[in-house]
């Protein structure tokens, strides 16, 4: 008689960890090579892989180096002054302006004023 029942080793429960693995690896190589290089161009912003490899001075993608330096410098000193422009709106609002405020002086019409 055949005995059809199975047994399973130890190994064995750690194969949809390995199905995983090359799946991921497989979207990591296919989004990188593929999307990265074929579809992004010069005039695009820089993917998350040229972010990182401009960290690490490598080349990962259509942009340069240098290019992709002189955006990040560029960007980060656009939010520096949204963030300073931003802190000074929220100063006139709460009263604490640098700058003497001018009074308020209400426009009134004269044909609208009362004559009583």
């Amino acid at each position: 008689m055949v005995d059809l029942k199975q047994t399973f080793e130890f190994y064995d429960y750690f194969g949809f960890l390995a199905v995983g693995a090359i799946f991921a690896l497989f979207l990591l190589i296919i989004s990188f090579f593929l999307i990265n290089f074929l579809f992004v161009n010069k005039k695009d912003e820089p993917t998350i892989f040229e972010k990182f490899g401009s960290k690490h001075n490598l080349r990962l993608g259509p942009h340069r180096l240098e290019s992709i330096r002189r955006m990040e410098e560029k960007r980060a000193i656009v939010e520096q002054e949204e963030k300073e422009a931003a802190e000074e709106r929220l100063r006139k609002q709460q009263g604490l302006s640098t700058e003497p405020q001018k009074p308020i002086i209400p426009k009134v019409e004269v044909e609208s004023a009362s004559t009583a």
